[in-house]
């Protein structure tokens, strides 16, 4: 009940037309039954009795009205009101859901577990909210139907009602018990479907496409996708026999107490003239009727339980703890970027007792132009997540402009800080969408998005596009739509950080798919686009960082070396060691070019 009053709550608030209209069909449709008990009682009475037709006119046209009346507000409100209504309710449901998952920390968010009740309470929103809604006014019509049921049977007989009430016990214990098993069971399908979906999704998605067609890709994800099936029957074998048996169980003892002893019970009341022949019609309704609710008060129970487990999962995640050492809710004003320092900060992944990073302290200037390298798993998109406030450390502190970031909102901490991480996505937006993306207010400024594309050298090319800036990028939705390549898009996301025009730029392996030419244009730009911003490199190519400020050597985590190349190498260290085997491998590779130039003549 906790569960459900919160839903319905929060969607009051949405929409208190919504719970209007459930109450008017909910008195409708009461009205409507009540009519149907009497109907037949009043005809068979009134040919007893020698009524003229006037009187058979007026209790067709009850019910008739009634029953037209009980359409009409079924039809508007399902068909119209309902759908305006809870797509609105939906669409704020969700946007609260995603405000809280925004700061959600992203080590949290990485984890399967996350992901699995990510994904009900996405469910929850999508497919339950009408459900609970219909719910809410089929569970007041019924309750309100029951109790008009019991009024009239306790002034006839209420040996009806006992009987009733006992077959509903049996059903009710049934239903209960295989919503418990049916939650127990969705819980273990999810996982397993959501592999499936995935698997489904790369067939499916673009940008798999060459991997499919050249590789044999398409073969493992065909095993992989039968071997989850095969999960999935599995699971189908675990809990379906004992779900079908307690369906089958419930519902044949409901109808033999409330069909077969109930009927049994008013005939033998007919044979000893307890009823005449219009209250055995009235009753004989009203037992029908009564089994119908009774049977729906059977299921209902259940289905709010099932709802409430699953809204469970809505308000768990609603609730989820925002750690405040990340960023706070507080609006500290900071109107120019002056530094990050960051003090004795560590962090572990969850499940890993190792330090993905341990006691880094490190201090970046307004200007610095600062390279952060290191081999593979030394931890360098770790510390740059939690630069961009997106992991929490678990001890230490970082600040922005000596103030921690728990006093700062992750808004303030994005308007000074662009990022181009090295696994940046395209969206299926127009081309001026994307570039706009990350700036606050959404609006797209197109003097500022053109000056965004010239300085990443893409003004021409948009330029030659027929709709220019509103060409939509990808072909998924449109035909027309831009194929930009892999330097393109890389650019395209570069465009998008200059547009928000940020203090600090941070780089991620900016050049990491690219050839040397490719590259060496790259950090041309990177480095035009640089300057009067702060600069934050990562990255394994160290021929491109000898001329930075500053370098910071990680290795397992740790900070080992800090300066710059040339005071680097004079130490002779891991930095020193790195540059000089990859200096020797790119001399290599430019004598092998040579000697196959020469031989090909």
């Amino acid at each position: 009940m906790k569960n459900l009053m919160f839903m319905y709550k929060e969607m009051f608030k949405i929409s208190k037309v919504r719970f209007f209209c459930i109450f008017i069909e909910v008195i409708t449709g009461l009205l409507n039954s009540i009519v149907s008990i009497f109907f037949l009682k009043y005809i068979i009475e009134g040919l007893a009795q020698g009524e003229q037709m006037p009187y058979f006119l007026a209790v067709i046209g009850v019910k008739l009205g009634m029953l037209l009346l009980y359409q009409c507000s079924i039809n508007i409100f399902n068909n119209y009101v309902y759908q305006k209504t809870d797509q609105k309710i939906k669409c704020e449901l969700s946007m609260a859901l995603f405000r809280v998952v925004k700061k959600i920390d992203l080590a949290d968010m990485e984890n399967p577990e996350f992901y699995d009740k990510y994904q009900r309470a996405i469910s929850q929103v999508d497919r339950n909210v009408s459900r609970m809604l219909n719910y809410l006014g089929n569970l007041l019509e019924t309750l309100l139907t029951l109790i008009s049921l019991f009024l009239i049977l306790i002034t006839a007989d209420p040996v009806l009602i006992v009987i009733a009430v006992i077959g509903m016990a049996v059903t009710m214990w049934a239903n209960v018990a295989n919503t418990k098993n049916g939650y127990k069971a969705d819980q273990d399908f999810t996982g397993v479907d959501r592999r499936i979906a995935y698997i489904t999704r790369i067939f499916y998605l673009p940008q798999y496409a060459k991997d499919i067609k050249s590789t044999g890709l398409d073969r493992k994800l065909g095993r992989l996708y039968k071997e989850k099936l095969t999960d999935r029957e599995g699971l189908i074998k675990k809990h379906w026999p004992r779900i079908i048996a307690t369906a089958i169980a419930g519902s044949w003892l409901f109808n033999v107490g409330n069909i077969g002893i109930a009927y049994l019970y008013l005939i033998a009341g007919v044979i000893r003239q307890v009823f005449s022949i219009g209250d055995l019609t009235a009753l004989a309704q009203t037992v029908n009727q009564l089994s119908n609710t009774m049977l729906q008060v059977s299921n209902i129970i259940p289905q709010g339980v099932s709802h409430s487990l699953y809204a469970g999962n809505y308000i768990e995640l609603l609730h989820m703890p925002v750690s405040e050492e990340i960023c706070g809710d507080k609006e500290v004003s900071i109107k120019e970027f002056e530094g990050i320092c960051l003090e004795k900060v560590s962090f572990h992944y969850s499940g890993t007792s190792s330090f993905a990073l341990e006691n880094i302290s490190m201090e970046i200037r307004k200007g610095q132009k600062i390279a952060i390298v290191g081999e593979n798993g030394a931890g360098k998109t770790t510390l740059v997540n939690i630069i961009m406030g997106l992991y929490r450390p678990e001890s230490g502190e970082i600040r922005m402009n000596h103030i921690p970031y728990s006093q700062l909102t992750q808004e303030t901490i994005h308007r000074f800080i662009g990022n181009v991480a090295q696994d940046y996505n395209q969206y299926a937006f127009q081309i001026k969408e994307n570039i706009a993306l990350l700036s606050e207010d959404f609006t797209e400024d197109e003097e500022k998005v053109w000056k965004a594309l010239e300085d990443v050298g893409l003004k021409e090319y948009v330029g030659t596009l027929k709709q220019k800036l509103m060409t939509e990028v990808t072909r998924e939705f449109d035909e027309s739509g831009a194929a930009f390549s892999g330097g393109q898009s890389q650019r395209m996301a570069i465009a998008r950080v200059i547009y928000t025009d940020p203090s600090v730029i941070i780089m991620d392996e900016p050049t990491s798919a690219l050839d040397p030419l490719a590259e060496e244009r790259m950090y041309q730009l990177i480095y035009k686009m640089a300057q009067g911003r702060t600069l934050i490199l990562i990255t394994h190519r160290l021929s491109c960082v000898k001329d930075m400020d500053g370098i910071v050597v990680l290795n397992q985590g740790k900070i080992i070396e800090v300066g710059t190349h040339e005071t680097l190498m004079e130490a002779g260290g891991k930095y020193a060691e790195m540059f000089s085997v990859q200096s020797k491998r790119y001399s290599d590779e430019g004598n092998n070019d040579k000697v196959d130039t020469d031989q090909n003549g």
